[in-house]
C-alpha cells in the first residue's frame, strides 16, 4: 500500500505535496474525488462514498483522496492539491456515517482532514485491507456489497461474494496452521527441549506483495541501526542475517545463540529466547522488556515494508516444567516451576494501525499470573 494509518496520521500538507507530485494514477488502492462526489445529493454522495471505502476493504484495502484532481491527469499549469471548504466536518460526518453504515465496521479505518495552505482541507479515507470481508453497505434502502477494481468500484458479483466469505472464514486456520508448523521446525532444529520463550506474529491477511527479505535495509532493523528501540533492552546483532528459503534468521551469537528473530517473505515473524542460558531455567520479570523490544522490531519491520495487515500474536514458554519465576522488587521473590510442559499466553491480535508495543502490558501481566506472581506495572 502507499499508506500506512501511521502515514496518514502523519500526514500534513507538505507530505501531501510530496506525495502528489509523484503524479500516480488511479489504482486498486488509490482513488482521487475533486469534490465531495460532484453535485449529486448529499445522500447519494454519502452513499457512493461508502460504496468506495467498502470496495477497498473487500479488495486489497488502498486510500481515497477528496479535495485532490487525479495528478497523472492533471496538466503541468494545474495544481491537483484543491482543496474542499469545511473538510474537517466533512471528514467527522463521513466517519460517522461509515460506522452507522457498514456491516461489519471495518477495523482500522480512519477518516481525517489535512490542512492546505490555501485554507481548505483535503479528506483522507484509509480503509486496511479486512480480514471480516465481505463488508455490506447498509446505507437507506441499499443492501449490497462492492469490491475496487483497478480505478473503478463494481458490485461483488456472487462469486465474489462467496469467495470473500470463504477467505474470510479460513485465514485464522491457515495463520494458525503455519504458525503451528514453524513453532515444529524450531522444536526440531533449535530448541532440542530446552525451555524457551516462543512469540510469533502472522498477518491474517498477506501481504499483496511479498517483502523483499534479501534487502540489505530489512537486515539493519535487526542489527539496530536506524530504527527506534524500546525501553532499556534492545535486540541486536553484530552478525549479518543468514538468508532462507521462507526470509532470514538473525542471532545474537551462531555458536550458542540465546535468543534468534526469524522474518518470512509473508509478513510472518517470531522470536525465540532460551533459558537454559539463566540460571536453573529462571525467567525474570524483566523478560517483559525483551518483549517489549521484539514488539519495537515489529513495528520497525512494518514501517519499513509499509505493510498494514491485522496480525495474530501467539506467546508462549515450551518445556517450561523447570522453569522459575523470579518477581522484581527489594527482595525478588522466587516463584517455583509449575510443572507444567507449556505455560500459553491468550492470544492476543494486532489491528491495522496499532502498535505491537500496546500488546506488552497484558503479556506481562500474564507472565506474572502464570507463576501466581501479582503484577504491579511501573
Amino acid at each position: 500500500m502507499y499508506f500506512t494509518a501511521k502515514d496518514v496520521i502523519d500526514l500534513d500538507a507538505e507530505r501531501l505535496r510530496a506525495f502528489v507530485d509523484l503524479r500516480i494514477q488511479e489504482n486498486q488502492q488509490l482513488d482521487y474525488k475533486e469534490a465531495i462526489y460532484g453535485s449529486k445529493s448529499e445522500d447519494a454522495a454519502h452513499r457512493d462514498f461508502i460504496q468506495d471505502v467498502t470496495g477497498f476493504a473487500n479488495a486489497e484495502g488502498g486510500t481515497l483522496f477528496i479535495g485532490i484532481r487525479e495528478p497523472a491527469k492533471a496538466s503541468a499549469s494545474t495544481d491537483p492539491l484543491i482543496g474542499i471548504q469545511d473538510g474537517d466536518s466533512v471528514a467527522v460526518k463521513l466517519e460517522r456515517i461509515c460506522a452507522a453504515s457498514i456491516d461489519p465496521r471495518i477495523p482500522g479505518l480512519l477518516v481525517r482532514s489535512v490542512g492546505l495552505s490555501n485554507g481548505r482541507q483535503v479528506v483522507v479515507a484509509h480503509v486496511p485491507p479486512s480480514v471480516s470481508r465481505p463488508h455490506m453497505v447498509v446505507f437507506q434502502k441499499t443492501r449490497s456489497f462492492y469490491k475496487r477494481h483497478s480505478e473503478s468500484t463494481q458490485p461483488m458479483t456472487a462469486h465474489e461474494i462467496r469467495e470473500s466469505v470463504l477467505a474470510s472464514a479460513t485465514a485464522g486456520q491457515q495463520a494458525r496452521a503455519y504458525m503451528r508448523d514453524r513453532e515444529q521446525d524450531h522444536a526440531d532444529y533449535h530448541l532440542q527441549g530446552r525451555p524457551s520463550f516462543l512469540i510469533q506474529v502472522m498477518p491474517l491477511i498477506q501481504p499483496d506483495v511479498f517483502w523483499d527479505t534479501q534487502d540489505v535495509n530489512l537486515h539493519h532493523i535487526v542489527q539496530g541501526r536506524g530504527r527506534n528501540q524500546h525501553g532499556t533492552q534492545e535486540l541486536s546483532t553484530n552478525f549479518s542475517p543468514r538468508l532462507t528459503i521462507e526470509g532470514f534468521q538473525a542471532f545474537d551469537n551462531r555458536e550458542a545463540p540465546s535468543w534468534m528473530i526469524e522474518v518470512h517473505r509473508n509478513g510472518y515473524m517470531d522470536f525465540v529466547l532460551i533459558l537454559d542460558h539463566n540460571d536453573s531455567y529462571t525467567v525474570y520479570s524483566s523478560e517483559g522488556d525483551i518483549f517489549g523490544a521484539f514488539c519495537a522490531f515489529c513495528d520497525n519491520v512494518l514501517d519499513f515494508t509499509k505493510a498494514n495487515m491485522p496480525y495474530v500474536v501467539r506467546s508462549k514458554i515450551v518445556h517450561a516444567a523447570q522453569v522459575r519465576f523470579m518477581g522484581a522488587g527489594t527482595y525478588k521473590k522466587v516463584y517455583q516451576p509449575t510443572g507444567r510442559k507449556e505455560l500459553v499466553w491468550p492470544e492476543q491480535v494486532r489491528s491495522p494501525g496499532e502498535s505491537f508495543l500496546e500488546l506488552v502490558p497484558e503479556w506481562t501481566r500474564c507472565l506474572h499470573n502464570a507463576f501466581g506472581a501479582k503484577y504491579e506495572p511501573a
